[in-house]
């Protein structure tokens, strides 16, 4: 081969691979190009779209509450050997210096067979009063209130009244007792204000005494 004819190979093979290496570069940046971001102000192969994880988060809290929430009512409900979920019952809110009371209250309705729910009978052993209690009364259908003079002071009462208020699904039966009157739910300004739409229209000797008074009170 003459030295002319080596030239043109050479000259044909430096054509070659600078094809070759311009087709290269073509290639890599239409393949391995960086996606486009939205947002100016984030890196261009920065972390998942805002929202993902808070999103994921509060998923998995609701489903963690829901399983607890789970929990508490099948121990409820072995405690006091009946569903709360399916039966309509009586959540009696009193202070604990009125025990004797709340007591013969409970007694009067189970002897009507109405269902009960009342603490500290119905607290599941190791389960806590602040998180069993706002169950109880998730699903109570009534909320009897024995109101004295000691239960007026109580702070947990009125939380247990505030909760059983913004239950659309409960309704509040007041009972006075302890010569505890309608003047003095009037004097005191957040009771006043708690019971402004409920009638309060029982006395806690009439229903001890009187039975037409006291299946009024169930009936309601």
């Amino acid at each position: 081969m003459n030295e002319l004819s080596w030239q043109w190979v050479v000259l044909l093979l430096g054509v070659l691979g600078i094809i070759c290496y311009f087709a290269k570069s073509t290639l890599e940046m239409f393949l391995f190009r960086p996606k486009v971001n939205n947002n100016p102000q984030g890196p261009l192969m920065g972390p998942p779209q805002p929202g993902i994880e808070e999103k994921a988060m509060q998923d998995y809290k609701k489903r963690t509450q829901s399983l607890q929430d789970n929990n508490i009512i099948e121990d409820m409900n072995k405690c006091i050997h009946w569903d709360i979920t399916q039966k309509d019952f009586y959540f009696i809110s009193y202070s604990s210096k009125n025990v004797r009371q709340a007591e013969t209250l409970k007694r009067l309705l189970q002897h009507n067979n109405v269902h009960v729910w009342i603490a500290p009978d119905c607290i599941p052993q190791g389960r806590e009063y602040s998180k069993v209690i706002p169950t109880a009364l998730k699903y109570a259908k009534f909320f009897a209130l024995l109101l004295t003079p000691d239960s007026a002071k109580s702070d947990w009462l009125r939380r247990e009244l505030d909760n059983a208020i913004n239950n659309k699904n409960i309704k509040i039966n007041v009972v006075l007792s302890d010569g505890f009157t309608i003047s003095d739910i009037r004097s005191d300004n957040e009771l006043m204000f708690l019971l402004n739409r409920v009638q309060v229209k029982y006395e806690y000797s009439e229903l001890v005494q009187s039975s037409e008074m006291l299946h009024s009170f169930i009936s309601e």
